[in-house]
């Protein structure tokens, strides 16, 4: 099937937004006019993009699909743990602080080991909490040949109204699971699948577009969503609705935009995913570079530019290198694969 050109745009422009503009915000305490970075929709858009490519690749089993995303999504994480592991000890032995304290690989521990081979995050390696989204992801990709069979039966749009209810029903019931495990699953698998379901099927209209920002303005200036923070972190119904019209919003802009297929485009389509994983060294050396800037210098948007630049650049350029190892690893399992 042919690939939608526009989708891997998409992709790659949402993933230049997540790491060059909304993690540095975050991770170095910017404040811009005093705008909530978390208002801003990243993670809705890139599972809604997953889901739309899904109608770009041939179905597969329930263990085929286990097999590739394994292959796809695991593999490479393990690959770039090792590095940062690396990066660790490398730290450690140079004695290079972080905020005031001397990195320590140590501090990690057996306990800390266990959790990051399960996808988890550790306070003790600096901005490295953003690998949540990789078993989110994973338990949603693995699901899809089940949840196809499942719209084959009621049909996409009643099995949307269905996972709706279904979030509604666990969030009522007040439980918060471990880690939000379930809540990040069932709600990111609502933008999962709207975008399986709706892209380029949905009739994107000026009158709907109009309501939707309607909606998103009232939301804020009432107050519901605000502070968006604690909406998201666990996702609860104010998230659901806040992305959905904003995910309407974006679908409807740039639905009637052409974007150029460039180098650089091309480039975070391909590596993407590898660029994200390496952030925690990537925005590291940002830190470093500008780190007297962030207490001695009193202008959060000059530096938040330079701080976005720098990422663009030192996580443009690291990935030249991360790739290569990725790359050899993967291609020595296809060989292996093959010879059987």
């Amino acid at each position: 099937m042919e690939r939608d050109v526009q989708l891997d745009c998409y992709r790659s422009m949402t993933m230049m937004y997540i790491v060059c503009i909304i993690h540095p915000m975050l991770w170095f305490s910017f404040d811009v006019f005093g705008f909530d970075p978390t208002m801003l929709l990243e993670m809705p858009v890139i599972f809604f993009i997953a889901g739309a490519s899904k109608h770009y690749t041939p179905r597969r089993t329930l263990v085929e699909t286990i097999r590739n995303r394994s292959l796809r999504v695991l593999m490479p994480y393990y690959v770039a743990l090792c590095f940062i592991l690396l990066f660790m000890l490398a730290a450690t032995l140079f004695r290079l602080s972080f905020e005031g304290e001397l990195l320590d690989i140590r501090q990690i521990g057996m306990s800390g080991i266990i959790k990051l081979l399960l996808t988890g995050g550790s306070q003790h390696i600096p901005y490295f909490g953003y690998t949540w989204f990789i078993s989110t992801y994973m338990i949603i990709s693995c699901s899809l040949p089940l949840q196809q069979w499942a719209m084959g039966k009621i049909g996409g749009k009643k099995y949307m109204l269905l996972l709706l209810a279904c979030f509604a029903c666990w969030k009522s019931m007040g439980i918060t699971s471990p880690e939000n495990i379930v809540e990040n699953v069932m709600s990111y698998n609502v933008f999962y699948v709207l975008g399986y379901v709706t892209y380029k099927r949905a009739t994107t209209k000026w009158v709907l577009a109009a309501a939707a920002a309607i909606v998103c303005l009232y939301l804020i200036i009432s107050g519901i969503a605000l502070p968006f923070g604690n909406h998201k972190f666990p996702s609860d119904m104010v998230y659901i609705a806040y992305s959905i019209v904003n995910l309407y919003i974006l679908t409807f802009i740039f639905s009637r935009i052409n974007i150029k297929y460039g180098t650089l485009i091309r480039l975070w389509n391909e590596r993407g995913y590898t660029i994200y994983l390496y952030q925690c060294i990537s925005h590291f050396i940002v830190y470093k570079i500008i780190e007297t800037w962030l207490t001695s210098f009193h202008n959060d948007l000059l530096t938040f530019i330079i701080a976005a630049i720098l990422a663009f650049t030192i996580a443009t350029a690291l990935s030249y290198i991360t790739i290569v190892p990725e790359k050899f690893i993967l291609n020595n399992i296809h060989k292996l694969k093959g010879k059987k």
